[in-house]
């Protein structure tokens, strides 16, 4: 018989939520005789045995919610996402019973392509689709066409999809406002230039096949209207960033990741006036994005609010210096995030400069060689920091006490400090520094680390 201790409690909300772990270790009447079925039951981790105790406590009341993997909580009203297992004839009909009015549906499992007919058919207010695996074919995405006719968002990861079925969604799906591709090797997007004018949102990871000549037919067509492109570890050169720049005009967020060793100059990016959001991410050894690049962009995108840029910690070297921060305060006057990885080269001069954006609330540092003294610098003269993280970054006690005044300074908003990395000061000196009777009211400190004790 299995442990009632295993069936954790949490009593958040005014009824209680019970999460029901490994499944194969319970008893069904074990289960069913700990909770009562007025509770808020969540299943996780699908299994053989997971089917049975969905049909069991379904046959009584609807308050089970279905979990992902991260334990997120989904609304069991119009939401359902399965990872694991297969997806049976009875689970189907369970779904379609319980969940008429399903908005937003995500499979990791295999699916019979019947099945996921019958599904599809009777799923009318789908709105959101994600799928992950290999299953998943062009015959199952033209099922999603013929039924789910209110499809705004599609996401395909891993999938057995060719060109013909990329093209039938584009042709086809008149709502459809945003689709991520994910390790797809048989698609090149030549179709693009057939998506509808509602089309906003673009997210390509790890397709190889995606080549010029799927941007060139993105930015021919309706492709025009998009407000927001990632792209991650796909064919990436000259070509396709001038593209980019000169198709996209409506642009508000961009976030690219190059392969390693890709040869690209980013100026002309700064012709996207629109830009609200930029993420550049270069994990080359020597990456080849430097001040004069990045200042170009600061000039042309004078809307930006945040900017990250993410350079490999081992890199020989990153041409980004104290030039590129010194004018930021007049080139991007809204920005209120910025991100930095492993920058090596900044010093005091840039963290002066940043404390002069006036409009500046959020800054994160990862893996950066910056002096302890110099984001005290930042966190003593800036006037409008709310949230600072340093991640993989040597700070001292000093630093800790300068965010606590900042809070006192600020009394009416939450400054919130986090603190990650295996390699950074440990919770048990930060207590030691800070008493939690010293700390100001509105100041919250995060720990994010398995070491920290």
């Amino acid at each position: 018989m299995a442990s009632k201790e295993k069936i954790e409690e949490s009593t958040n909300e005014k009824r209680k939520i019970y999460t029901v772990g490994d499944l194969d270790n319970f008893a069904l009447h074990e289960i069913l005789s700990k909770l009562s079925l007025t509770d808020k039951i969540e299943f996780r981790n699908v299994n053989k045995q997971w089917k049975t105790i969905i049909d069991e406590v379904f046959s009584e009341q609807e308050t089970v919610a279905i979990v992902d993997e991260d334990r997120k909580r989904l609304d069991p009203s119009n939401e359902i996402q399965i990872a694991k297992g297969s997806l049976s004839a009875n689970m189907v009909a369970i779904i379609i019973k319980l969940f008429p009015k399903i908005k937003h549906l995500g499979l990791g499992c295999d699916v019979d392509l019947t099945l996921f007919e019958i599904l599809a058919m009777r799923s009318k207010n789908l709105q959101s689709l994600t799928i992950s695996g290999s299953f998943f074919t062009d015959k199952h995405l033209q099922a999603s066409i013929e039924f789910a006719s209110n499809l705004e968002c599609l996401s395909l990861k891993g999938c057995s999809v060719t060109e013909d079925g990329l093209y039938a969604i584009v042709k086809e799906c008149n709502h459809l406002t945003a689709l991520k591709l994910d390790s797809i090797s048989e698609v090149n997007g030549h179709c693009f230039d057939s998506l509808n004018s509602r089309f906003t949102s673009l997210h390509l990871i790890e397709c190889p096949k995606m080549d010029d000549n799927c941007w060139t037919a993105l930015g021919s067509g309706k492709g025009k209207q998009l407000s927001l492109i990632k792209v991650k570890n796909c064919i990436m050169n000259e070509y396709i960033l001038n593209q980019i720049a000169k198709s996209f005009t409506k642009l508000t967020s961009l976030e690219i990741q190059f392969p390693s060793n890709s040869k690209y100059n980013l100026k002309s990016l700064a012709s996207l006036s629109k830009l609200n959001s930029l993420t550049i991410v270069d994990e080359s050894k020597c990456p080849i994005f430097d001040d004069k690049q990045f200042i170009e962009i600061q000039r042309g995108c004078c809307q930006l609010t945040k900017i990250e840029l993410r350079f490999n910690k081992s890199a020989n070297k990153v041409a980004i210096s104290d030039k590129s921060f010194l004018e930021m305060n007049d080139n991007c006057p809204k920005l209120v995030c910025l991100s930095l990885t492993s920058i090596k080269s900044i010093t005091k001069a840039t963290f002066k400069s940043l404390a002069e954006c006036k409009k500046m609330e959020e800054v994160s540092f990862h893996s950066m060689e910056a002096k302890d003294a110099d984001f005290q610098t930042l966190i003593k003269a800036s006037k409008s920091l709310k949230k600072l993280t340093f991640d993989d970054c040597k700070i001292s006690k000093l630093t800790v006490t300068e965010a606590n005044k900042l809070a006192k300074r600020m009394p009416k908003f939450w400054i919130i400090l986090t603190i990650k990395g295996e390699n950074n000061v440990k919770k048990k000196s930060i207590d030691a520094w800070l008493p939690i009777k010293q700390r100001a009211k509105n100041f919250l400190i995060i720990f994010e680390s398995s070491s920290f004790k």
